[in-house]
């Protein structure tokens, strides 16, 4: 059957709905909840679009195939509820507290995609002759609707941005009028259409100018600073304001009784202060209480001599903490590269607060980007590289951050630092935990050791001090003296940074002593009895790495998991593991045996089956990738999806014109190119990254384009000729 044009309309319009709520969706779960909603929303997104496929065979099986005008007003309304749920749940979101809780949440959630799969699979079923042509605007649909979430929220936030997509839906539900009725016949004849555009645009209009559904609150979580702050009476905390951005929404928050300090969060979580500052760095002393306190990011510039000092990178300078320790230490150039546009916007906004650590320092410089392709598109060379709890939490629990990817603390980020420090330069980075050190430790001493320093030497460029919490590691281009060594020895003991983890090199023969190696403040200043021994050469790297407790092994740009410090998955994604398994086994199970009488319909689920697997792992490993070269996750997300999306709806737009009446030979040729094509960009790509990393971020996004679109012009082959395989075989009923 020949679908009209407002058919691949409906589809595109559709389908762009879809993907860019689900993005959103993922943004504001991760500001609810943690990082891990995200991953499960787009595993809801897909069971909704399923199940409705399912629902939509059995409602319709024993109806004939012809487009009636009940089956058009049936798909209308199916249409419209989808847009209106979305609606309905970001009102519910702002105004009713406990729809935040999972099960609700996830539950209001799934609904719309149920709908949405109930459309988008008929419509494919009716005109399945048009398999490709239709697949072609649903795939074109996607990529709109992924690079349209991005400019929404950044435009308009996350809740204006979740009912404009409500109230575009709803105007486009005109395009399932019958064709023997006007426009004008459509509203009379719809009872649904009319009165839902009128709410949605007063619901909108109304909000944008006044904001009375309020902002998304962050759901009662320990894990959220953000929560812990507000609720806490003592601190009489209030949310100054708010921006949204793609990134996260950044939230600048001040005490009521204490203006000495604000901070910003992403997502409710990594928080950064924003002291109030004069600007007076000769006072600064005086005035800013955190500068006389004991913090281990302090502590390896106590040390430093004046040819030490003459410039400094800090990788996330956040609010300007680290900017106020560099200018009162006497750094004399600093450079902040900061990844959070909003961060910057918020300081800047707020010089007369801060002293104007951003715009009125001649000697300081801030760049928006991020750091490691920042600083391969540089040629100078640093005193000092800092880094201070370097990863965009959207939680503040290790398990919630433990697969998050940092290109920040792998092995050949620690390459790219060493190569730009000055021959009496050094890194020095501020982590959260002892288990986080000893891991960028071993990733050190294996970066080192690919640069020609062995283990033994390599542990006298490096020491580490701190309590359990914020430890210090410090990584210096030459290696230490003994006099070097003694100061920060010395140094340590007096401030109490030593623990059972700490380590300073050379003086361990002079004060290490196993008898007391378990105590956390030794009295006299144990030093760890394994870094010791890999510092003599009596313990391998390989063997410190498996006698931790800990996971240990270096970080790689290849698996970029700094912080999952667990042996084995996280306990959080085993359970997501485990019910995602048994719904596929039930819902693949159910349809295996339903069609049991036909051996086709079976050969058609593993090959549909085996080519969703095959998409998602090329897709998950280009993101990844590409992440790296792009600098920042969410583009790099827009660039893969809209890049591959827009790719595959010409290859399935032009698919049929391949062997025409050959489906078989053609999903044959095309599926081996496919693995081919993927094989070689493994290699082209890990080329492309580390040569054209420094590259201007415009020119990185149609280059990756560029790789994409044709790969994904050939992804986008096999679907559609499945369908048409079906069709053939006589099978089209079982498409959902």
């Amino acid at each position: 059957m020949k679908p009209q044009a407002s058919v691949f309309l409906r589809i595109f319009i559709l389908s762009a709905v879809v993907i860019a709520f689900e993005v959103l969706l993922s943004r504001i779960s991760s500001l609810i909840f943690t990082y891990n909603y995200a991953f499960l929303i787009v595993s809801l997104a897909i069971l909704g679009l399923g199940i409705g496929g399912i629902f939509s065979f059995y409602k319709w099986k024993s109806r004939s195939e012809q487009v009636t005008d009940r089956l058009t007003n049936e798909l209308s309304r199916y249409n419209t509820f989808f847009y209106l749920l979305i609606v309905f749940f970001i009102v519910f979101v702002n105004l009713v507290p406990f729809i935040t809780t999972p099960v609700l949440f996830l539950l209001f959630s799934f609904l719309p995609f149920l709908f949405a799969g109930i459309v988008l699979s008929k419509t494919l079923q009716v005109f399945s002759s048009e398999s490709f042509k239709l697949y072609a605007f649903d795939l074109f649909g996607a990529a709109a609707g992924a690079m349209l979430a991005l400019w929404m929220i950044d435009l308009l936030g996350g809740t204006n941005a979740i009912l404009s997509l409500g109230l575009l839906g709803v105007f486009s539900s005109f395009l399932y009028k019958p064709g023997s009725l006007t426009l004008f016949g459509y509203f009379k004849y719809s009872k649904i259409f009319l009165p839902s555009c009128i709410i949605l645009v007063i619901l909108l209009a109304v909000n944008l100018t006044t904001e009375f559904l309020g902002e998304i609150t962050v759901r009662k979580n320990p894990a959220k600073d953000l929560h812990v702050m507000l609720i806490n009476d003592s601190l009489n905390a209030r949310i100054v304001e708010s921006r949204w951005s793609a990134f996260g929404r950044v939230d600048l928050v001040s005490y009521s009784d204490d203006d000495s300090v604000m901070f910003m969060f992403i997502d409710g979580a990594s928080g950064t202060p924003m002291f109030k500052f004069n600007g007076d760095i000769d006072n600064a002393r005086g005035n800013l209480k955190f500068l006389n306190m004991v913090f281990s990011g302090t502590f390896p510039f106590y040390f430093l001599e004046e040819k030490e000092k003459d410039n400094m990178l800090i990788i996330g300078p956040g609010g300007g903490r680290e900017i106020i320790i560099g200018l009162t230490n006497g750094v004399k150039e600093i450079t902040g590269v900061e990844i959070n546009r909003d961060f910057v916007g918020i300081v800047n906004d707020y010089s007369e607060y801060n002293g104007g650590l951003y715009t009125d320092f001649g000697n300081v410089s801030i760049i928006t980007g991020e750091g490691r392709s920042y600083l391969r598109g540089v040629e100078e060379d640093y005193d000092i590289i800092l880094i201070t709890q370097p990863f965009t939490k959207s939680s503040r629990s290790l398990e919630g951050y433990a697969l998050t990817e940092n290109y920040l603390l792998t092995l050949e980020s620690v390459k790219d630092y060493f190569n730009h420090l000055t021959e009496e330069g050094r890194l020095i980075v501020v982590l959260h935990t002892t288990s986080e050190a000893m891991r960028f430790i071993s990733t050190s001493l294996t970066a080192m050791e690919e640069m020609g320093i062995d283990n033994r030497d390599a542990m006298d460029h490096i020491y580490t001090v701190g309590r359990k919490i914020n430890p210090v590691i410090v990584l210096k281009k030459s290696a230490f003296t003994m006099e070097e060594a003694q100061k920060r020895y010395f140094g340590m003991m007096y401030l109490k940074l030593n623990t059972k983890s700490s380590y300073i090199p050379k003086v361990y023969r002079q004060f290490t002593t196993n008898s007391n190696k378990d105590a956390e403040y030794p009295e006299n200043g144990i030093i760890n009895p394994d870094l010791t021994a890999v510092s003599e050469g009596t313990l391998t790297l390989k063997k410190f790495i498996k006698k931790s407790t800990f996971s240990i092994r270096p970080s790689t740009d290849d698996r970029p998991f700094f912080f999952k410090n667990t042996h084995g998955l996280p306990k959080t994604i085993t359970p997501l593991l485990i019910i995602t398994a048994v719904i596929n086994f039930v819902v693949i199970g159910a349809a295996m045996l339903h069609g049991r009488p036909h051996k086709r319909v079976n050969n058609l689920l593993v090959l549909a089956l085996l080519l969703g697997i095959g998409f998602m792992l090329i897709e998950i490993s280009l993101f990844q990738k590409l992440t790296l070269f792009m600098g920042f996750p969410i583009l790099s997300l827009a660039v893969v999806l809209s890049s591959l999306l827009v790719g595959m709806g010409m290859g399935s737009y032009f698919g049929g014109r391949f062997f025409p009446g050959r489906n078989s030979k053609r999903l044959a040729i095309f599926s081996f190119i496919i693995f081919a094509v993927a094989f070689g960009l493994y290699y082209l790509l890990s080329y492309i990254i580390y040569n054209l990393m420094s590259t201007p971020i415009v020119f990185k996004a149609l280059l990756s384009s560029s790789i994409l679109i044709p790969l994904g012009f050939l992804l986008g082959v096999p679907f559609p000729t499945v369908i048409r395989l079906a069709k053939e075989n006589g099978t089209e009923k079982f498409i959902s």
